[in-house]
């Protein structure tokens, strides 16, 4: 009867030990991929901004050229979704048949530029 009893509490203590196991794998990989995660966005939004920069930078300088020939270089990569650098008026430049097709949206972004 001992052997029995014994036998069922060593399974139990088994099971429990083999979840608890399983669980904080789990736990640790979802953490892991969530940090992964946030630092590729957090990466990316500093590239971002370091591109902005040096377009806006380049165009307040005058070097139009420099910079077209910039974005297509960035347009060419092999993981870049889009890439558009809009005048004030809304059209897109570098597209010499562009119409002010952002024309309402830059509108609204002068407006509530204090």
């Amino acid at each position: 009867m001992f052997e029995r009893l014994e036998l069922k509490i060593l399974t139990v203590v088994l099971i429990l030990l083999i979840t608890g196991i399983l669980a904080s794998g789990f736990m640790v990989l979802t953490i892991e991929k969530d940090t992964l995660y946030s630092i590729t966005e957090s990466s990316l939004e500093s590239t971002a901004v370091i591109v902005a920069q040096d377009i806006a930078r380049a165009m307040m300088d005058g070097k139009a050229a420099a910079t077209e020939a910039m974005i297509q270089e960035l347009k060419g990569l092999k993981n870049m979704d889009e890439l558009a650098v809009i005048h004030h008026n809304g059209r897109y430049i570098f597209t010499p048949d562009a119409k002010g097709s952002e024309q309402n949206i830059m509108t609204q972004i002068s407006e509530t530029k204090a």
